[in-house]
């Protein structure tokens, strides 16, 4: 996209996945499932199924948080991925897969809390008028984001153990 504004220090790369635009850094959480479909969902060609796994754990382990309680799932469309309130402005979890030989390879991020380097430039997942948004508030202190931060792949962790994700 020739539109896309490149901060000094961040390379662009091109990828088959995934939206238009996408951001990979600090302060966010990046999970790679790498397994076979059929193993992960029970179906050799279950690629929905493993999109929604991945998904319906994020959004359990968000909104386990005080902080997620309003997250918003959306499972279908542009716009699939989990959003921080109903009026989807603020994008805080996204998939983005690839499927070779039956195996899925890649997974999904979950946009932790804001960094000065986090999405400059850059629409979630190409999104016009969409905004990143972040599990943990700014009004938590930069010391004690790594402990929320902890708790939230704990709890991710164990929602993809549930789902037999991990």
């Amino acid at each position: 996209n020739e539109n896309i504004q490149i901060p000094s220090g961040v390379r662009l790369l091109a990828t088959d996945r995934g939206g238009l635009e996408t951001y990979h850094g600090p302060g966010q959480w990046v999970v790679f499932v790498v397994n076979r479909l059929e193993t992960l969902t029970g179906d050799r060609r279950g690629v929905r199924k493993a999109v929604g796994f991945l998904l319906q754990a994020a959004l359990r382990a968000i909104q386990g948080l005080p902080e997620g309680r309003t997250a918003v799932l959306v499972e279908e469309g542009e716009k699939i991925g989990i959003w921080r309130d109903p009026a989807l402005t603020e994008k805080v979890a996204s998939v983005g897969i690839s499927v070779r030989k039956g195996i899925l390879h890649h997974g999904l991020a979950i946009n932790g809390y804001f960094t000065p380097e986090s999405f400059v430039g850059i629409n979630p997942c190409g999104i016009p008028g969409a905004r990143a948004g972040y599990v943990i508030p700014e009004t938590i202190a930069g010391p004690d984001r790594p402990a929320a931060f902890e708790k939230l792949r704990g709890r991710l962790e164990a929602e993809l153990r549930a789902a037999r994700l991990a």
